[in-house]
């Protein structure tokens, strides 16, 4: 998996998040168990006690443009997690997972929203916060005459999968923007929160082959001289 993987080396978040969503998304669209996972509205979470449906929610798409849009935005926005460490990306998708998923309840109440979708929002939203502040342009692209960024591909991709449902998609996008906005910034403590170095070593021991992480050698490069 190492090797087919390796423009995943050093971002096994990134790695598990990207292999889950796109199985589980096919999973749940083959056997149309999607209502058994995806949120509630607010009054059905709090009348059956599901709040579990908060995570699991985040862990699939609800449709195959969702699926192929997301698994490609995902796979765009590894190089934040090797900029910030998997622990602080981990720990900050966490507490954004937490944040995000709760406005997106108060926001179903206050705008009637009959159905959000579903899909690791939370972690796109740290993705595209982390890459609009962090990581610079390096090349400038003409399109029709037009300058721009190499980034806008990116954008693209995210402004896709923000509008392809409507209200449906754009309030957990929009939502997961504002909570890791929230996780980044000073005014909040939130930013400085990890998840225990206990928790990272069990990840470590168990998913971490999987994951290639940490990250086997590369090969050495052979060069022939002529």
């Amino acid at each position: 998996m190492g090797d087919n993987f390796r423009s995943f080396r050093n971002a096994p978040v990134s790695k598990f998040m990207t292999i889950a969503a796109g199985g589980l998304s096919l999973w749940v669209g083959a056997t149309n168990t999607a209502s058994r996972f995806r949120l509630l509205p607010y009054t059905q979470i709090v009348q059956y006690g599901h709040w579990w449906r908060l995570f699991t929610s985040q862990a699939f798409f609800g449709s195959t443009l969702e699926t192929a849009l997301g698994c490609m935005l995902l796979y765009n926005l590894r190089n934040t997690e090797r900029i910030m460490g998997s622990r602080k990306f981990g720990s900050i998708v966490f507490i954004t997972t937490v944040l995000a998923s709760s406005l997106q309840l108060a926001s179903s109440v206050m705008f009637n929203l009959p159905s959000i979708s579903p899909g690791p929002f939370a972690m796109l939203g740290v993705g595209l916060y982390s890459f609009f502040h962090k990581i610079p342009s390096t090349s400038v692209i003409s399109v029709a005459g037009i300058p721009f960024s190499n980034k806008v591909f990116t954008y693209s991709l995210a402004a896709h999968l923000t509008f392809s449902m409507g209200q449906a998609s754009l309030m957990p996008m929009v939502s997961s923007l504002l909570a890791a906005a929230a996780c980044n910034t000073d005014l909040l403590p939130l930013s400085s929160l990890r998840i225990p170095q206990s928790v990272c070593s069990f990840l470590r021991a168990t998913l971490g082959k999987a994951m290639d992480y940490p990250p086997a050698p590369l090969p050495p490069v052979v060069s022939m001289v002529v």
